[in-house]
């Protein structure tokens, strides 16, 4: 009679078991899928005056199971295990089991499956905070002929959280890296401020910091010897007197780029000194002016003050009149006296025999 029972209409009854074992199979598919997230922070919230001085756990890989519309609802960037210390008593060392409702991960149908590692070691501490410098992390070099001048951090000092006995240990913080290959002009930029070790348990404030960088050309001291001074007056003075420099040349030291200062005309580089209102003076001191190609700075003259003195004018002398020499006659010739004819001595011949 049972038999008959169980015989009865057994096609329909094996054809509503096959149905139902489907049905099951592609529930069970559907709602089965699995998501797993290696990367899910852990999160302490404890009492004010408490800190951590040690965890032995950042990261949690926590495993889903949903539909798939269900698993596709999930963030990574809102999932994360949340131990909330709060009502919890002082401890030097808390041993924590992570469960899925400490898990936080948006309010969707999932369900949590596993959470590996599943235990939480945590040493506990007294909370302090310690305000340190800030060192900012350079990466690189500007090109050739450019240099960093000088870089500020505004604040320049940051409160660091943490547990008091660590605290101690440190003096500064380093910013995220700053890239300065490429750089050939001034830039400002914000960085984060690092905790002191990946797994530090505390605080930064404030966490970001501005970076103003001022980049410049590299520069090179030079000095110009024998530079001669110039005198300049004002257009409407008259110079009714002549007026000297003493000294006549000054020696000018420069600052500039390397490349500036090998093609320098010295020709360009102009010293003088204002002469102005000088001229009731016999002589004054002033200050030495330096002017020079774009680009050059003027780092300072030697000497910086020169003496302008006024010449007076020569007294006029008048000339000596050189003698005139008397004229000197000239003795004239003295005649040869006239010869007279000599008459021949009268002679006694004697008589004639």
């Amino acid at each position: 009679m049972r038999k008959r029972r169980l015989l009865h209409n057994y096609k329909l009854k094996g054809i509503s078991l096959l149905l139902a074992i489907l049905s099951w199979g592609i529930v069970n598919q559907i709602t089965n899928n699995d998501k797993t997230f290696p990367e899910v922070p852990v999160r302490v919230i404890f009492p004010e005056g408490w800190a951590i001085r040690d965890k032995d756990v950042n990261t949690v890989r926590v495993t889903f199971r949903g539909t798939r519309d269900d698993l596709a609802d999930l963030n990574a960037e809102s999932i994360q295990v949340v131990v909330d210390l709060r009502n919890e008593e002082y401890e030097p060392e808390k041993v924590i089991v992570l469960r899925p409702r400490q898990v936080t991960h948006g309010g969707n149908n999932s369900r949590i499956t596993s959470i590996q590692p599943d235990i939480l070691t945590l040493k506990l501490g007294r909370e302090g905070e310690k305000q340190l410098p800030i060192l900012v992390n350079q990466i690189g070099n500007p090109p050739a002929g450019f240099k960093v001048d000088a870089i500020v951090v505004e604040p320049p000092l940051v409160t660091l959280v943490g547990a008091e006995d660590l605290l101690e240990t440190i003096n500064a913080l380093q910013t995220t890296p700053l890239l300065l290959s490429e750089k050939i002009q001034s830039f400002d930029q914000r960085l984060d401020v690092l905790p002191p070790s990946p797994d530090w348990v505390g605080e930064v404030e404030p966490s970001r910091v501005l970076v103003r960088v001022t980049v410049a050309g590299l520069t090179v001291e030079r000095k110009l010897s024998g530079i001669p001074l110039m005198l300049t007056h004002p257009a409407d003075q008259q110079i009714p007197l002549r007026q000297k420099v003493e000294p006549p040349v000054v020696d000018v030291f420069l600052k500039g780029s390397p490349q500036l200062l090998d093609e320098l005309d010295l020709r360009k580089v102009q010293a003088f000194v204002s002469a102005e209102n000088l001229e009731n003076q016999d002589s004054d001191f002033r200050k030495v002016n330096v002017l020079v190609p774009a680009g050059l700075e003027v780092l300072g003259v030697q000497p910086d003050q020169v003496r302008i003195r006024t010449v007076p004018p020569a007294t006029p002398v008048s000339p000596t009149p050189t003698p005139v020499p008397a004229p000197t006659s000239t003795p004239k010739p003295t005649p040869f006296p006239t010869q007279q004819p000599v008459s021949a001595p009268e002679t006694s011949l004697p008589p004639a025999s």
